[in-house]
């Protein structure tokens, strides 16, 4: 009687938790299909809310068992709750004989056919990373003969009784917080022995997945963008003594399209050729939001490569300046319009006239008929690159936009109305990404220098505008070390850098002064960001016990960013990965990854794996911890 009356009360839990996780969460959920209809099963689940065992109970087809210390077992209200919701107490220590025990019990419920779910990674993630996976789940894989599934829970960082970026506050339910869209992406069973390195790369490919779908219902970058400028921004564009608040932009956009409209309509991509002006950044903006792709003419770029430029993307339109010592051998495009111009003509009221002749439009026509390629619809912009003499092209998307942007939001708090100081370009995605979009996004109050300066100018700027957020080269990094040790920098309260492999001495004395590095790795076919070192998280758990979460590792160039698989590759097979220390060739997958001139690299016994993968050029070996460590 009493078996029925626990069984029976069981399900009704089952059923309530699974009414309040329908309550709290908007739910997806893939590869059912995978959880066998009977038998026993491993389920390895990240770990990156305290309510994830509600998303177990809701996404799983059959009951699972989770292995609970017996401690809480003890405390009577919680003692019946659990048991009816099959936990399964054991004693635990911190010693080998509890790892033992909790071995014991899970292979002993697996024996009995039940689904026994545990989190690999220990521990709630504070970053939004997925952390390292403990060496159990290697000794039970030696032990049992039931299947390992990994589970992998997506875009749950912000609802309730989770970890914002950085790891300091825990989001409390609110209205807000609550129908967050989860997709739960149930992997394929692995059987036999495996190592928590593999079972956390598997893992890091079901994020990949999960959150290029995520991206791909998400808004354009241009809505994006558009929402904040409408929302009362408070960031602003600053150049040497200029200044543009963000708040006006709207009005500046509205003008900027009277004039040109009549020229672009029907043009799918425009050049620019611009030196960094705030009018520079205005005529992206405004290419952004009417959806023409922007095509970064490189200012040193000869005039073969120019015309190549214009023929790979299928130019027709530029805009350019009348300054030739910058814009010479400006390529003869369908329409040249002059940036001189387009102010005369804002000030004046008077209509625009762009520069093309009857020759060059017939020029042009007929160099259409020849044209190689056109751009890619989706497209925001297409960069280009000198590779071993060859012009490489880099269609990046409104999803390879969008997946980076929110992946760096996931892992760093930007705090709205700070100030950043950069002098990166907009001919690189680095540029693109971080300078143009991350500030109109965050609405932070940028900073940025018109050309790449020395390190005095550099840390000039540094101390007359004290902003909060400071992107460097490697020179600039040695420089702010080296000003922290005679100077107190206490406006500063992170530091990006884009340098692989900066100095460590200069990046100890700044973590010893409190200024985190932020180490960034990344190419222009990936968005600008694949890794970063992060700063490691101190806190206290839920049971008010120390806790420290590593996130900076010396030597490396970090951990990929959420939704970004990482993997390394036999030299002479890139289906073929390899385990965790073996050095070999670096591939990266996910939605951030561009369109690079039509894919051309696979190769080995395993194509059709391969291809999912872009190999960045680099070598290099990942530990077990997730790091990833380049070599010559």
């Amino acid at each position: 009687m009493k078996k029925l009356w626990l069984r029976f009360m069981g399900a009704c839990l089952r059923m309530l938790v699974r009414m309040m996780g329908r309550i709290i969460y908007r739910i997806r959920i893939q590869g059912v299909e995978h959880i066998p209809q009977q038998g026993g099963a491993l389920i390895v689940a990240n770990h990156t809310s305290y309510m994830d065992f509600v998303l177990l109970v809701c996404g799983l087809p059959r009951p699972v068992r989770f292995i609970m210390n017996a401690h809480t077992f003890r405390k009577p209200m919680l003692n019946a709750l659990l048991r009816g919701l099959h936990c399964v107490p054991v004693e635990t220590g911190m010693g080998k004989q509890g790892h033992e025990e909790f071995n014991r019990v899970v292979k002993e419920q697996l024996d009995e056919g039940h689904l026994v779910a545990i989190f690999a990674e220990g521990t709630v993630s504070r970053t939004g990373q997925l952390l390292e996976f403990r060496k159990g789940v290697e000794h039970i894989s030696q032990m049992i003969t039931a299947p390992i599934i990994a589970v992998h829970f997506d875009n749950v960082q912000g609802s309730p009784y989770t970890y914002r970026a950085g790891g300091k506050k825990m989001v409390v339910p609110s209205l807000r917080s609550l129908r967050r869209l989860v997709r739960i992406n149930i992997g394929k069973p692995m059987h036999g022995a495996t190592t928590a390195f593999h079972l956390r790369q598997k893992m890091k490919e079901l994020e990949a997945e999960s959150f290029a779908q995520r991206i791909s219902l998400r808004e354009k970058i241009s809505s994006l963008v558009l929402k904040n400028i409408c929302n009362a921004p408070s960031g602003s564009w600053r150049i040497n003594n200029d200044k543009m608040e963000f708040s006006e932009l709207g009005s500046k956009i509205s003008s900027l399209h009277l004039v040109l409209k009549e020229h672009l309509e029907g043009e799918k991509a425009v050049g620019v050729l611009l030196p960094k002006s705030l009018d520079s950044l205005l005529i992206h903006l405004y290419l952004l939001l009417n959806d023409k792709c922007i095509v970064n003419i490189h200012p040193d770029m000869d005039n073969e490569d120019r015309l190549a430029v214009f023929r790979q993307s299928g130019l027709r339109a530029l805009i350019t300046t009348r300054n030739l010592s910058f814009a010479r051998l400006a390529p003869n495009a369908h329409t040249i319009i002059y940036i001189e111009d387009i102010l005369q003509s804002l000030a004046s009221g008077k209509k625009l006239s762009p520069v093309c002749s009857g020759a060059q439009r017939f020029r042009n026509e007929m160099m259409s008929w020849f044209r190689w390629t056109s751009p890619v619809p989706n497209a925001v912009t297409i960069l280009f690159e000198k590779k071993n003499d060859t012009l490489v092209s880099v269609s990046l998307s409104h999803g390879n936009l969008m997946a980076v942007i929110t992946a760096l939001r996931q892992v760093y708090f930007f705090r709205k109305g700070s100030m950043m100081l950069a002098d990166l370009d907009l001919f690189h995605s680095y540029g693109f990404v971080l300078e143009f979009l991350m500030p109109l996004i965050s609405d932070l109050n940028l900073e940025t220098l018109p050309e790449q300066c020395d390190e005095k100018h550099f840390m000039e700027k540094l101390l007359e505008h004290q902003p909060s957020l400071v992107l460097t080269t490697p020179t600039q990094l040695n420089a702010l070390a080296e000003l922290s040790q005679v100077r107190n920098l206490p406006f500063l309260t992170n530091i990006f850098t884009a340098d692989i492999d900066p100095e460590h001495d200069a990046v100890d004395v700044l973590e010893q002064r409190g200024l985190p590095v932020m180490t960034c790795a990344g190419l222009n076919a990936t968005t600008s960001v694949i890794a970063v070192n992060l700063a490691n998280v101190k806190g206290k758990d839920l049971a008010g016990k120390d806790l420290e979460q590593e996130n900076y590792e010396r030597g490396s160039i970090g951990k990929p960013l959420p939704g970004v698989a990482l993997r390394i590759a036999d030299e002479n097979d890139s289906g073929k990965e390899l385990a965790a220390g073996a050095v070999g060739k670096i591939l990266v997958m996910g939605a951030s990854i561009a369109s690079v001139n039509g894919r051309d690299d696979v190769e080995g016994e395993h194509p059709q794996e391969a291809a999912r993968w872009l190999d960045t050029g680099w070598r290099g070996y990942m530990n077990a911890k997730g790091f990833v460590f380049l070599e010559e």
